[in-house]
């Protein structure tokens, strides 16, 4: 219709000024095109297979098209300003409130490499730096990459003094290329708790010598693992912009939680139970007229009374990272009955052969008797026996719900979005809540 009306041709009409269309130099046509151009650019570097492949800088610089979108959309509309006031007005107060939360930055003051590739993380608070256990940030180190950032949940307690961590495994270019930097420009120091990881290690593989040639081979490679274990003090620049909510944040109005932790998914979970030990050896009262000790419950925990923890790795080696948080919240367990009542703990290792197969009879009721006369988990090193298998979690509701004296449960789960699909499946059979938490 247009072609007729003015006789000019599709390009000319398109990519000229001459059909005069438009209320600013009859450019309508021409910015129509240029705005479909970068609409595709930005569609296409925000799809899953540039963020995760290396290319973040394509997407962030090609998100930066923004600017001259707006600009162009306002020179190819007449009344787009109308309902472009408030959104940018929005957009202007919190790109600045962000600038702010972000201005001067903090350092990094110790950095932890540990087995499966996770990166510990010490971050020195910021001025007025306050946050809830699930919380997270998004951080920026310059010297990685200085225009991204990246957003981690916060794996320790809001009750710990000056400074906050971060776990971060190495899944993609900045994370890989931060745990690089700091292998090479680093000197590294063997910790004490390293070698006796190690040395611990040892001995649960000499221990498990008699049990099969490839749990033997296993344990060794995993010692091997841990023997690179390092801690460096450093002093590096990193931006902070947070803390942010997560849903996490409504585990201390639930009165019975089960919190499922995947691998790495563990860590908004790291930070919940530290606050929970900390709070109730925070209520410990002791006799002045002898050493009796007891622990009031606290009231800091709002509705929360029971908390099931069930966390599944595949190997050894992904349980080392955090097992020293659990070895201490059994140490606290073992001292305060109500602690013991309050958080239950339910560990699966899916590499390891369950009871019910016929490979894995023997092995598990090897394991049985070493835990029974021992009371030490010879995988893991904790008190907690690990279960080896994918965790029926029919059984596992089922159990659980079936000690619970509490009406409302609720699962908060962090991992991999397959086998969050199966546990929400398992959830709506047994009538339990269920929420998820993106990492």
């Amino acid at each position: 219709w247009l072609t007729e009306r003015t006789n000019l041709t599709v390009p000319d009409i398109l990519f000229t000024t001459k059909a005069k269309i438009g209320w600013i130099g009859h450019l309508a046509p021409l910015t129509g095109v240029i705005l479909d151009v970068i609409l595709v650019i930005m569609v296409v570097a925000s799809r899953p297979f540039v963020r995760r492949s290396g290319y973040f800088e394509a997407f962030y610089w090609t998100h930066k098209l923004y600017v001259p979108y707006y600009i162009l959309t306002f020179i190819h509309a007449p009344n787009f300003w109308k309902w472009m006031i408030v959104p940018v007005v929005i957009f202007l107060i919190e790109t600045l409130t962000t600038y702010i939360r972000s201005r001067g930055g903090t350092v990094i003051t110790k950095v932890s490499l540990l087995p499966s590739a996770v990166t510990q993380l010490v971050i020195k608070k910021p001025q007025g730096f306050k946050f809830k256990a699930g919380d997270y940030v998004y951080i920026k180190i310059p010297v990685i990459a200085k225009y991204e950032w990246h957003p981690f949940t916060i794996s320790s307690a809001p009750e710990q003094e000056d400074t906050f961590w971060v776990h971060i495994r190495s899944a993609g270019h900045w994370t890989k290329t931060l745990r690089e930097h700091l292998l090479t420009h680093y000197s590294p120091k063997k910790t004490s708790a390293s070698s006796s990881i190690t040395s611990r290690t040892k001995r649960r593989a000499s221990s498990l010598a008699w049990f099969s040639r490839r749990t033997s081979m296993a344990l060794a490679k995993e010692a091997s693992i841990r023997k690179r274990t390092i801690t460096k003090d450093v002093s590096i620049k990193v931006f902070v912009d947070g803390p942010y909510g997560s849903p996490c944040r409504e585990i201390f109005d639930t009165e019975h939680v089960i919190l499922i932790g995947s691998g790495i998914g563990v860590t908004p979970f790291s930070a919940i139970l530290q606050s929970i030990t900390n709070r109730f050896k925070a209520g410990l009262v002791t006799c002045p007229k002898c050493t009796h000790s007891w622990c009031h419950a606290p009231r800091n925990l709002m509705n929360l009374k029971k908390v099931d923890f069930v966390w599944i790795n595949r190997d050894q080696s992904n349980f080392e990272w955090f097992s020293s948080l659990i070895c201490n919240i059994e140490k606290e367990q073992s001292k305060e009955a109500s602690l013991k009542d309050a958080i239950s703990m339910h560990m699966f290792m899916t590499a390891a052969p369950n009871q019910y197969e016929v490979n894995g009879v023997g092995v598990q009721m090897a394991l049985d008797l070493v835990h029974n006369a021992k009371k030490t988990d010879l995988l893991t090193g904790l008190s907690t026996r690990t279960q080896g298998g994918r965790p029926d979690f029919d059984k596992l509701f089922r159990e659980i719900k079936k000690k619970s004296t509490h009406a409302k449960i609720k699962v908060f789960f962090c991992g991999s979005p397959l086998l969050g699909k199966t546990i929400q499946q398992a959830c709506l059979e047994h009538g339990i809540l269920f929420s998820k938490e993106h990492f």
